[in-house]
C-alpha cells in the first residue's frame, strides 16, 4: 500500500488522525484513476501549477511541467496542488464556485450548506451535471461543472458569474475563472484546490450523490464518474452576461441589485398559471401560504407589491366551486398572509425564484398545478354506499421520477358516473393455442440489424457513438446502406440531439450524405436539439402522440444520461428496480406506436478506454441498461487514435431476434478544412478475423518502419560525428555521443561498413590499442588520441 498509507494508519492508531478508516486507503489506490482523469478533465495547463507551500502558508506558482508523479503526490495526500482555470490560450474546461469559510471566519456553516445546495439543486434543473464537493468539512464547499471540449474563458467567466450574481452579503463565494482571458500581465489567471485532502486539515474530500455524502472508495468512484455538461444547458442570458461590481445590499438577507420590475413580472407569471384556491376552504389557507412565502422571499417583493401580486392571485374567476360559490381572498387577507411571511425563515435563498430560467419556471409552476390538481381529485373521492358492491380499483400515483405507479391497496369507491372501468393490461391473456395461430411477422428496418424494438447504441470513451447514429439515421431515413454494408428500409425517422450541438451534427451529415451520393434534403428525418425529460410520464404521451403524428418509425435519443433521470432518481441510477422503472415507460412508447425506441449511451467510467478488445453488454453505465434493450450496437476501439481523422473500431452487434455481429470498422474522416471541420467520411467494414489481421500486418509494418527510420537516423549520426574524427573512435564512445544502445550502433556500423562509407581501424588511448571504426579513406592508419 506504500509508506504514506502505514503512517497514516500508525497515526490512527496514535489517535492522531481523524480521517476515516480508508479515506487514504482509496484515494491512494485511485491516484493513477484519478491522475489520468484529472489531466483529461480539469487541467487546463500543463507547464506550470498552483502548489500550497506550508512554510509561507500561501499558495504559489510552480514554473515547472505538471507530471504524474506531482499530480498522483496530490492524490496520495503528499501535497496539495490546485488547478488553473484558463489555459495559455484563454480555453477553458471546467466552472467552478468556491463558497469559503476559512479557519476563523465568523461565517455561518449553516448559510453556505443551503447555499451549497441552492446552487447544486439550480444546475441539476438546468440539466447541468454539477459536482458539489465538501472541500475542508468545516461550511466550505466546492462546485465544479466540467465540460467535454474546451469552451472559450470568456464564455466560461459568463457562465460562472451570472450564477452567482445575486448572492447573499452573508456568503462569500467565488466564481471561477474571475477573468474572461490572459494577457501579458495575468499569465495564470485564478485556481481552485483539486478534490483530495485538505492542506491543513486532516478532511479528504467528500462528494453529494443527490441523497447523502460520500467519503473514501464510494467518493472517489463518484469523481471518477463526474460527467461533462453541455455548455447549451446555460441559458443565453447567463452565456451573454456582462458581471459587473455589485452594489451594497441593505441587508443580508436580500439580494443585491434586484431588479424589482422584473421580479414582480415573473411573480404574475408564475400566480397567473397556479389555480386559485377559495378563501376558507378546505386546506386553502396551507396552500395560500405557500404561495405567500414565494411570492415574498422567492420573488423578493416589497410588502405592497408582494400585497397588490397576491391578491390578484386571490381574485382569479377561477375561485368557484362546483355549486358556483365564489370565495375571493379580500385585501385584509393578503395583508396578514404578507406579513405573516415576512416573519417565517425560507427554506431556499431570497431572491432564487427571479434567476429561474423559463424552462425553469414552467417546471415549478406545472410541478404546483400537479399538487392542486392531486388535492382536488383526493377531495372529490367519495366512499360508495354499503349496498353497493365496488370492485377495488388501482389508484395511480405519481412516483418520483414522474411516472405513474400504482397502489393496489386502496379502493377509490365508484366509478365516474356513466362509466365502468377497463381491466388493466396486465389481467388479459392469450393462451399458446392463439399465439401459435398468429401470423407475427419480421419487419427488419435495417436488414438483419435493426427492428421496431428497444435499442441502445453504446460505447467506450470516444468511440464514434453519435457519428455511427448519424450513418444510421442518414441510412434509415434515405433507404441507403447502413455503413455501407446492411440494406436499411425507408423510414421516417425522429432524432434528438442534446449533446453534440448543430454546427457538428450538420458538418457530419453533409458528410454521410455526401459519401453516399445523396443530399440532405433525401433524408426523411426531422431533427430536434432539446432533449425531452424521459423521466415525464406526461411527455413521454407527448412523444407517443408526436411519433404517431409525423409517422416516425425509428426515434434516436442522445444522449440518455442527460434526460432519462430526474435530480431525485440520478443518485439511485446504481439500482436496477429504479432504473427499471424509469425505462418501462420508455418500452410502452415504442409498443404502442410500433416504433424503434433508440438510446445512445456510454459505458460504465470503469471500463478500460485502452482496452482494444470488442466491447461486451455488461459495460453500459448505470444498472438495467444492459438488460433493457433488445439490440444492441457496441462500440469499441481496435487501436489507440492518432490524432489524423482515422479511427479502427470493432462493433458488437446482438438481439433477442437472434441478431448477432462482430465487425471491423475503418473510418477515415478526412482532414481538417480551413474552418476546422473534418472533410469526409469514408467507411470499410471488415470480416472481424480480416480485421484483426490487418491490424496485426499494419502493427508489424509500423514497427518496421520506425526501425528503419532509427537506423537511418543512427547511421546518419555516426557518420557526422566521425567526419569530426579523422583517427576514428571505439564504438563505446560512438554509442554514447550518438546516444543509442550498443544492439542499435553495431546495425547502423554494420551497415555502413558493408556501403564502404566507414572503416575498420585501430586507435590509441592511454598507451593502449582499441578496435575503433573512421570514415572510409581518411588514411592508412591512426595516430595516438587523447580520450
Amino acid at each position: 500500500m506504500g509508506i504514506i498509507v502505514e503512517q497514516e494508519r500508525k497515526k490512527r492508531a496514535n489517535g492522531k488522525s481523524r480521517s476515516d478508516n480508508g479515506q487514504i486507503e482509496a484515494w491512494f489506490e485511485h491516484s493513477d484513476e484519478l491522475t489520468k482523469w484529472a489531466y483529461r478533465c480539469l487541467f487546463a495547463r500543463d507547464d506550470a501549477y498552483p502548489k500550497w507551500v506550508k512554510e509561507t502558508n500561501d499558495w504559489r506558482c510552480v514554473h515547472e511541467d505538471l507530471t504524474d508523479a506531482v499530480a498522483r503526490d496530490h492524490f496520495h495526500g503528499r501535497q496539495t496542488i490546485g488547478t488553473y482555470t484558463l489555459g495559455r490560450d484563454s480555453s477553458c474546461l471546467w466552472v467552478g464556485w468556491d463558497i469559503d469559510r476559512h479557519d476563523g471566519d465568523p461565517g455561518d456553516p449553516e448559510a453556505n450548506r443551503r447555499y451549497a445546495f441552492m446552487l447544486f439543486k439550480r444546475l441539476v434543473r438546468m440539466g447541468a451535471n454539477p459536482l458539489l464537493e465538501d472541500s475542508n468539512g468545516s461550511g466550505g464547499f466546492h462546485i465544479w461543472v466540467r465540460f467535454a471540449e474546451s469552451i472559450p474563458g470568456s464564455l466560461a467567466y459568463s457562465v460562472a458569474a451570472w450564477l452567482t450574481a445575486h448572492c447573499p452579503k452573508k456568503i462569500h463565494v467565488e466564481a471561477f475563472p474571475k477573468q474572461p482571458d490572459l494577457n501579458e500581465t495575468r499569465r495564470y489567471g485564478n485556481q481552485m484546490r483539486l478534490p483530495g485532502k485538505h492542506h491543513k486539515r486532516d478532511h479528504w474530500s467528500e462528494f453529494f450523490d443527490g441523497e447523502k455524502w460520500l467519503a473514501g472508495d464510494a467518493a472517489c468512484c463518484w469523481l471518477l464518474d463526474f460527467q461533462a455538461t453541455d455548455i447549451s444547458v446555460f441559458p443565453q442570458r447567463a452565456r451573454e452576461y456582462v458581471p459587473t461590481m455589485p452594489k451594497k445590499s441593505p441587508s443580508d438577507t436580500t439580494f443585491v441589485d434586484m431588479d424589482t420590475d422584473e421580479a414582480t413580472r415573473q411573480a404574475r407569471r408564475y400566480l397567473a398559471k397556479v389555480p386559485g384556491t377559495q378563501s376558507g376552504q378546505g386546506q386553502a389557507r396551507q396552500r395560500a401560504c405557500r404561495l405567500t412565502m414565494f411570492v415574498v422571499h422567492g420573488f423578493a417583493l416589497p410588502t405592497g407589491t408582494a400585497t397588490e401580486v397576491l391578491k390578484e392571485w386571490g381574485e382569479k374567476p377561477d375561485q368557484t366551486d362546483e355549486h358556483g360559490g365564489y370565495y375571493p381572498w379580500s385585501g385584509k387577507d393578503c395583508i396578514d398572509l404578507v406579513k405573516w411571511a415576512e416573519g417565517q425563515e425560507y427554506s431556499g435563498m431570497c431572491g432564487d425564484k427571479v434567476r429561474l430560467t423559463g424552462h425553469e419556471l414552467d417546471a415549478e409552476i406545472q410541478a404546483e398545478v400537479e399538487k392542486w390538481a392531486a388535492g382536488k381529485r383526493q377531495a372529490a373521492t367519495e366512499t360508495p354506499p354499503a349496498s353497493e358492491h365496488v370492485a377495488p380499483q388501482i389508484v395511480p400515483k405519481p412516483s418520483q421520477n414522474g411516472q405513474q405507479t400504482a397502489d393496489f391497496g386502496q379502493e377509490t369507491g365508484r366509478a365516474t358516473a356513466g362509466q365502468e372501468r377497463k381491466p388493466p393490461a396486465w389481467t388479459k391473456g392469450i393462451s399458446a393455442a392463439d399465439l401459435d395461430s398468429e401470423d407475427i411477422q419480421v419487419e427488419y428496418l435495417v436488414d438483419r440489424l435493426l427492428a421496431a424494438m428497444p435499442t441502445v447504441i453504446g460505447g467506450r470513451f470516444k468511440t464514434l457513438k453519435t457519428l455511427i447514429m448519424l450513418d444510421l439515421i442518414v441510412s434509415m431515413s434515405s433507404g441507403t446502406k447502413f455503413l455501407n454494408k446492411w440494406k436499411c428500409k425507408k423510414v421516417k425517422v425522429g432524432v434528438w440531439s442534446g449533446e453534440s450541438g448543430r454546427l457538428a451534427v450538420q458538418n457530419a451529415m453533409r458528410r454521410i450524405c455526401k459519401a453516399r451520393g445523396i443530399r440532405m434534403s433525401d433524408c426523411d428525418l426531422d431533427l430536434h436539439f432539446t432533449l425531452p425529460p424521459l423521466y415525464s410520464r406526461t411527455d413521454l404521451d407527448l412523444m407517443a402522440r408526436l411519433i404517431t403524428a409525423e409517422g416516425y418509425k425509428a426515434v434516436f435519443i442522445d444522449p440518455a444520461y442527460l434526460c432519462l433521470l430526474d435530480s431525485q432518481t440520478a443518485a439511485r441510477a446504481g439500482n436496477v428496480f429504479v432504473m427499471g422503472a424509469a425505462l418501462q415507460p420508455l418500452t410502452e412508447v415504442g409498443q404502442a406506436t410500433g416504433c424503434l425506441v433508440g438510446l445512445v449511451h456510454h459505458f460504465g467510467k470503469w471500463t478500460d478506454s485502452n482496452n482494444f478488445t470488442p466491447a461486451e453488454l455488461g459495460e453500459l453505465s448505470q444498472a438495467g441498461m444492459a438488460e433493457w434493450p433488445r439490440q444492441w450496437l457496441l462500440l469499441s476501439r481496435r487501436a489507440p487514435y492518432q490524432h489524423d481523422g482515422k479511427h479502427l473500431l470493432y462493433m458488437t452487434a446482438g438481439g433477442s431476434l437472434g441478431q448477432s455481429w462482430q465487425v471491423g470498422i475503418d473510418v477515415d474522416e478526412g482532414d481538417l478544412s480551413d474552418i476546422g471541420l473534418r472533410t469526409k467520411w469514408q467507411v470499410c467494414v471488415r470480416n472481424i478475423v480480416q480485421a484483426q489481421a490487418n491490424d496485426k500486418i499494419a502493427k508489424i509494418e509500423k514497427k518496421e518502419t520506425l526501425k528503419a527510420q532509427r537506423e537511418a537516423t543512427t547511421k546518419e549520426a555516426v557518420r557526422k560525428v566521425l567526419e569530426t574524427l579523422p583517427q576514428g573512435e571505439t564504438a563505446r564512445e560512438l554509442s554514447r555521443r550518438v546516444g543509442r544502445n550498443m544492439d542499435t550502433l553495431a546495425a547502423a556500423l554494420g551497415n555502413l561498413l558493408k556501403s564502404g562509407q566507414v572503416e575498420k581501424c585501430k586507435i590509441k588511448k592511454n598507451t593502449a590499442s582499441y578496435d575503433a571504426y573512421r570514415t572510409a579513406g581518411k588514411g592508412a592508419g591512426a595516430t595516438d588520441a587523447t580520450p
